[in-house]
């Protein structure tokens, strides 16, 4: 009896000890792991932030590009109004001349006509 209670006694402090490695192995497997993990995740936050930068600084540019096209698209409207208008008094200037030049025409062949008459 006392020899199997030795060896009893001995086997539950070589299964205690079996399952005291098994549990420190498991504890630093879980450890290192867990720690790869950290790293992982800590390396995943800091691309995310990377490319929110990226992102607010792609969204900034643009913006600022619309705005440029849009002030540009303003300045050619400005500049296609003015031409219009500058073309229609052109234009309506044009038309007067003719109308006076066709005026003195007309007056010159009335007197050519009268001058005419007169000689004869």
């Amino acid at each position: 009896l006392d020899f199997a209670l030795r060896l009893t006694a001995e086997t539950v402090d070589q299964l205690r000890g079996e399952l005291v490695a098994q549990r420190d192995e498991t504890t630093m497997t879980f450890l290192s792991e867990s720690s790869a993990a950290c790293s992982e995740r800590s390396a995943l936050q800091a691309m995310v932030m990377e490319l929110q930068v990226h992102s607010r600084k792609s969204h900034r540019e643009n913006e600022e590009a619309r705005q440029m096209l849009d002030r540009l698209r303003s300045e050619l409207v400005a500049e296609c109004e003015e031409s219009t208008i500058i073309i229609q008094s052109e234009r309506s200037a044009t038309c007067a001349e003719r109308d006076d030049l066709e005026t003195m025409v007309t007056e010159l062949q009335e007197l050519s006509q009268q001058l005419h008459r007169e000689n004869e």
